[in-house]
């Protein structure tokens, strides 16, 4: 069966080839670069995670610094929305990023990660109350 072409917007096609090409760099990165790294600095799988494990502990506990000092703004979300996000949703994603401009990444992060949870445990509680009869029928031709 021949499946129906959808057609995508511009930026859309532009942001999905932007992503496509940024798996592809990394997978050459880990291929041609880090996993022969790895294999020539490293003595043992047991070493070579322990040496993975140190490094990446070190960068984040570094970056973590900085999310407390530095601000949404400092990071040119606006813009960076401007470049990849369709039309329709440039001006919820910049309105958000705009809001958030002078409050440091960690706070940013911790009020988003906050409704996450409260929106998660709100659908999970409407779950255990909601009766499979109040979604309506699954299948169309009944109601």
């Amino acid at each position: 069966m021949k499946q129906k072409r959808v057609n995508k917007p511009k930026e859309q096609l532009a942001a999905e080839m932007k992503v496509a090409q940024e798996t592809m760099r990394l997978r050459n990165i880990s291929k041609d670069k880090f996993y022969p790294f790895l294999k020539k600095h490293t003595t043992s799988i047991e070493d070579a995670k322990r040496f993975l494990q140190i490094i990446d502990t070190a960068v984040k506990s570094t970056y973590n610094e900085d999310l407390v000092v530095r601000t949404v703004g400092s990071l040119k979300m606006v813009e960076k929305i401007r470049e990849t996000a369709p039309d329709s949703e440039k001006e919820r994603y910049s309105d958000v990023f705009k809001m958030f401009e002078d409050e440091t990444i960690v706070t940013f992060i911790r009020v988003v990660s906050d409704f996450q949870q409260v929106l998660g445990g709100l659908v999970a509680e409407w779950e255990r109350k909601c009766k499979l009869a109040q979604l309506g029928s699954p299948f169309p031709d009944e109601k």
